[in-house]
């Protein structure tokens, strides 16, 4: 039985990996709705959707921001993919997303 449980466990993790990727896409194609390359100006125009209330994060977002704006956009996913991904954007770990750590994504 131990080892129908970790195979199960692997399966979750591969769920949420794919979930992410899924949903890692679908941000990216928000960004760039009329098939442009994201440039500077754009990543910005979308950060500032994100940030909102930068009195909070002075130029960062946090994941309950994040999660807003992806529920805003109708883009949905479990709450386990948003954290995920939330963590794939906060290169420094810190808890925040800035904009350099957006425009590295």
């Amino acid at each position: 039985m131990g080892g129908r449980y970790i195979l199960v466990e692997f399966v979750s993790e591969n769920e949420v990996s794919v979930a992410c990727k899924e949903l890692e896409q679908q941000v990216y194609n928000l960004f760039t709705s009329k098939g442009d390359i994201v440039d500077d100006k754009t990543l910005r125009h979308w950060f500032k959707l994100i940030e909102r209330d930068s009195s909070l994060n002075k130029g960062s977002f946090s994941i309950q921001q994040f999660y807003h704006f992806l529920r805003e956009f109708h883009l949905n996913a479990s709450k386990q993919v948003i954290i995920t991904l939330f963590a794939i954007l906060d290169v420094d770990g810190n808890g925040d997303v800035s904009y350099s750590n957006l425009s590295k994504w």
